[in-house]
């Protein structure tokens, strides 16, 4: 079972930190790093940069919803992947762009 916390705070905080990980392994096996100054990626970095002892002491403590919520968000993943060439993505992107819109009128 997962929680609100545990998507709405620190699932955000930990998925983006897979980006920046990611890439240093993709560019470091290319000797590439040109996608680093490309803004989008710098502002999905900056969530990263939070200081590990406070978020270390959070996974530790949450241990149980976060694993959880990873496992949801890896199956979700797993969907998108599957979507990436049918239309159903649409209906994805319009669900998150109707979410978006909730929580910035609230």
């Amino acid at each position: 079972m997962t929680t609100p916390s545990a998507w709405a705070s620190h699932l955000p905080q930990l998925a983006p930190s897979l980006l920046p990980a990611s890439f240093t392994t993709i560019s470091t096996k290319t000797g590439s790093p040109s996608l680093l100054p490309v803004p989008a990626f710098v502002t999905r970095c900056a969530l990263p940069a939070a200081p590990i002892p406070t978020w270390r002491d959070i996974v530790l403590t949450n241990q149980e919803v976060l694993s959880a919520a990873l496992d949801l968000f890896a199956r979700r993943l797993d969907d998108l992947r599957e979507k990436l060439a049918s239309r159903e993505l649409e209906a994805d992107f319009d669900a998150a762009n109707e979410l978006y819109k909730l929580l910035r009128s609230l």
